[in-house]
Formats: C-alpha cells, structure tokens, sequence
C-alpha cells in the first residue's frame, strides 16, 4: 500500500510539472500577490487583513485568491479544478501567502516566487507536520518525503520569539526562515468590540443573560470523541452555562444542548472568546485568543496521557501552566467559580503564545510582502 501510494504521489508531481510548464507558457509573471487556502471557502480573515493593508500600500499590485476548504479526505479529482486555480495563480505571482499546506507549492519548483506561510493557527500548542509523521495522528513517512511537506517557504509567520524553534521542526525549515512578527488575525482580537460580540449572542440566548458563561473549545481528536462528559455533567445550570465550540471537522464528538448547555454553531470559537467569562480549552489556539482579548483561561486536559502519545505537544501545559491546568472537572469548576485564577500564569500563557501580537502584525508581515516585490 505504501509503494502505492508514493508511485501514485511521483506520478501526479510529474503530471503536474508538465501541466505547470504549459500553464506558464500562456501566464506571465506580474505585480501580483496570490493568496492560497484550502482552510476555507471564504477569503479568511488573515488574507482580508493583509489584502486591504496591500491595497492601501500598493494599489497598482494585482491580488489573486484561490479559497476552497479541503480536507486530506475531501482532496480527490473534484479539487482538480481548484489545482489549476493556484498554478495559474502561482504563474503570475511574485508572492505567495498560504495558511496550510499547499500541493503545488511544496510538489513543484517555482521561478520568481516567495513563498510565505502564515499557517492558520495562531499558536502552536500540539505537534503537528513533520513532529507527527509516523505517529497515529500523523502522516506516513514515505507519504510525507514524497509529498515534499512543507518545502519550498521562504518565510514562516510566528506569534511570538518563542514559537520560532517550534514551528522550524513542525516544517524542517531553518530558523533564519521563521519569523516573530505576529499573525494579522491578532490585530483583530485586540481590535475586538467584547461587548457587542455580548450583546448578540445575548439576544441569541437569553436565557445566559446573569449567568457564568464558561466557553469550552476542545480541539478534535481523530478517531475518538472529545472527552468531555465528566465536564458537561459538572455544570450548575441555575448559576452557570456552557458554551461549546467543537473543532470544525469534528465527526466523532456529538452534544446536544440542554439543560446550562449551548451548542449554537451561528457564534464562531472566536467570537465565544469574547462573551465568554472565562475559556476552558485543551490543546487548541483559542488559548492565545482568550489571552489577547484579556480573558481567564483554563486548561482541562482529562486525556493529556493519551493525547500526547498519540499526537504529541510543543506545549504541556501541566509543565508550562500548571496552576491553570485539570485532569478533573468539579476542581477545575470550584476554581471557575471561585474567580481564583492566576493572573501571573496567564501573564505567562501570553508570553509565551502570542508575546510578538501587539496589534501591528499585519502592518510588519505587509512589509515583508512589499519588500519582496520590490526586490
């Protein structure tokens, strides 16, 4: 199955060098940035960011989006089409922004092109790339040398100057390569009206309105649910409810909302952030959300043992954290409603996730794309 898979992967780099040859032969490379995500259908909130500040800085400059959400799963002979979009894109660009893996960025050799990824993730709590090829959740080693993963950046965004070792093992890139400017999606965070994101989903849920709102976002797991009954089950429903945000492709988790329970999939993790009173999470980036919008945060890890032999962490935060961390949830809720966080700790988690965000990430990642056409 392995040799199959790599004879069908070599097969398709060599389909599309020649497919790539003859797209260039009929594009010329222009002033233009192309911005290339397969996190969403949508232009994300990261491209719209740096795409009105470019505007601003260089109107002459030609922006190409190619969006289209697809997951390992989903990315079979109906993302052909999308495939043609980026070569053409990456033709006539002489910059490339991506979020996340990009197959013909990394399969391909490109001429006149930088490449930087922001990845879509504004912190990096769990190991992913080439930390997790071999392990359960990761990618088959052969797989991932002949997919050529994560090859090919000139530049790899971080959000602080301690993210910069971990993201050049996630992408065996250089450390010269990774850079602590800060992610544009920070910006917005601190820019963030709380309040009214409140407001709305008050009127959403009234029945919230006097209550202790906890905002629970777990990441997923693949191939097991989240483990979060014990924590659901720890809820006083006349003082308090819980807001859950499950990872977007999720498939194994299900909740019904009840009884001090909301599942309302209309309010983004993001946006729980802010309404919220306090964030509980686990291994996810709404971690450096919670903190940049100056909420409490906690970590409820009932699973760490599992978690981190089956994926792995950058980040333990019952190493790094661990007056704000719990393996039990009527602890954890007995320090929820006792308000007794520890702000320092929290200083700490800000630090060390977001500590480059201070709100002018997408001016400084800007200068860069700048300095690279002009180059």
């Amino acid at each position: 199955m392995r040799f199959i898979k790599t004879a069908c992967i070599a097969a398709l780099r060599v389909f599309l060098t020649v497919w790539y040859g003859l797209v260039r032969l009929f594009v010329r490379k222009k002033d233009a940035v192309a911005f290339i995500s397969r996190e969403s259908d949508e232009i994300t909130t990261e491209f719209r960011l740096l795409s009105e500040e470019l505007a601003v800085r260089r109107p002459q400059t030609v922006q190409i989006f190619c969006c289209k959400r697809a997951a390992k799963a989903e990315m079979g002979l109906s993302y052909i089409r999308e495939i043609h979009s980026q070569l053409k894109a990456l033709a006539k660009a002489r910059v490339a922004v991506i979020d996340t893996y990009c197959i013909p960025v990394s399969l391909l050799s490109h001429r006149r092109l930088t490449v930087i990824q922001l990845w879509h993730a504004i912190t990096i709590i769990k190991q992913f790339g080439w930390q997790t090829v071999g392990k359960p959740e990761g990618t088959d080693p052969a797989v991932a040398k002949a997919m050529r993963m994560h090859h090919g950046y000139d530049a790899v965004i971080a959000g602080s100057e301690q993210m910069r070792p971990i993201l050049a093992a996630t992408m065996r890139q250089p450390i010269e390569k990774i850079y602590a400017l800060g992610l544009p999606l920070s910006d917005q965070i601190l820019a963030t009206d709380g309040d009214e994101v409140k407001k709305r989903f008050l009127a959403a849920h009234p029945e919230a309105a006097g209550k202790r709102i906890i905002s629970y976002v777990p990441t997923m797991r693949r191939g097991s649910a989240v483990p979060c009954r014990e924590l659901l089950d720890a809820v006083n429903a006349a003082e308090e409810c819980i807001f859950v945000s499950l990872h977007p492709v999720d498939l194994m988790t299900e909740i019904e909302p009840g009884d001090g329970i909301i599942v309302d999939s209309s309010f983004t993790s993001q946006d729980s952030v802010f309404f919220a009173d306090v964030v509980v999470t686990d291994y996810s980036g709404t971690s450096a959300e919670a903190v940049l919008a100056g909420k409490p945060l906690l970590f409820y890890v009932p699973d760490i043992g599992q978690y981190t032999a089956d994926c792995g962490l950058n980040i333990d935060p019952r190493e790094h954290f661990p007056t704000l961390t719990y393996a039990d949830a009527r602890s954890m809720m007995e320090v929820i409603r006792a308000s007794a966080y520890d702000r320092g700790a929290l200083e700490q988690v800000r630090g060390t996730l977001v500590g480059s965000c201070d709100g002018r990430s997408t001016q400084r990642i800007t200068d860069m794309i700048v300095g690279a056409l002009e180059a």
